[in-house]
């Protein structure tokens, strides 16, 4: 619609320019002289034979009519290129006025353009999908003999519009205690989660991510090793079909226990 608006402006201003330069000049009158024809006098000439002196009379008021028709040619001649003059002036204005009118509405409608592309901006960034991740879980099982410990994840569509789910997936690293580490996502091994493929808005999923083991569990219990799980997600926004919004989060054992520290989103 935004092309087709900005196309129609165009040829509009295209068109207008076409005719102020295509408009031809008109033609510059010519000049009709009203001076009369000379006539040779014929009162000092004889008059030829056979030819009565009525002839001479004859001559004299042809030339006088011959003259008036020449000056009302002439005033006619005159007037037809007034009123083709005064024609083609009402044209040039016309196409004038109609080439600024078409400039005004280009404008017009290049800052309708503008005003219509920032609401739409505004209303993705309101109504898009965001999916989050809440604070992971970690849940031993079996629960007469734990073996292992779950972690459970919830991911949550926070947004307007439903989320095109792409891939989840979650891992989790452990590490000594002396270790530091700021950056955990490239050390983790991930794993895919299953998941649906879509989550909709103000919605949540339940979802399970692997499993760490009882003893590097009993070992982060001790404060011996500092575990990590990181969980990404990939999705759609409802919106952009060509771009791939990406949420990651980390999690260590000890925020886990206290939820103080913030993730990585």
């Amino acid at each position: 619609m935004k092309k087709i608006i900005i196309f129609v402006s165009l040829m509009l201003l295209l068109f207008a320019v076409i005719n102020v330069y295509s408009q031809e000049p008109s033609p510059t009158p010519l000049k009709i002289s009203n001076k009369p024809e000379s006539y040779t006098d014929c009162k000092n000439q004889a008059p030829p034979k056979n030819h009565s002196i009525s002839g001479v009379n004859t001559i004299k008021i042809d030339g006088n009519i011959n003259t008036e028709k020449s000056k009302e040619q002439a005033q006619n001649s005159a007037a037809q290129s007034n009123n083709k003059t005064s024609s083609d002036w009402r044209i040039i204005v016309f196409t004038g006025v109609l080439a600024i009118v078409a400039v005004l509405q280009f404008f017009a409608m290049v800052f309708q353009y503008c005003v219509m592309n920032k609401q739409d901006s505004t209303a993705r960034l309101r109504d898009r999908a965001y999916v989050y991740f809440g604070n992971p879980t970690v849940i031993s099982y079996p629960p007469n003999k734990p073996e292992v410990g779950g972690i459970n994840i919830i991911a949550e569509n926070v947004g307007n519009m439903p989320a095109r789910i792409i891939s989840i997936r979650c891992g989790w690293i452990g590490s000594p205690a002396s270790t530091i580490i700021s950056d955990p996502f490239p050390l983790v091994k991930w794993s895919d989660v299953n998941a649906p493929k879509f989550i909709g808005p103000k919605q949540s999923l339940a979802l399970q991510g692997g499993g760490i083991s009882i003893d590097i569990i009993g070992q982060a219990q001790k404060s011996e090793v500092n575990i990590f799980i990181s969980m990404e997600v990939k999705y759609l926004d409802g919106f952009d079909l060509n771009k791939v919004r990406v949420t990651q989060m980390s999690r260590s054992w000890r925020n886990l226990v206290h939820s103080e520290a913030p993730g990585r989103a």
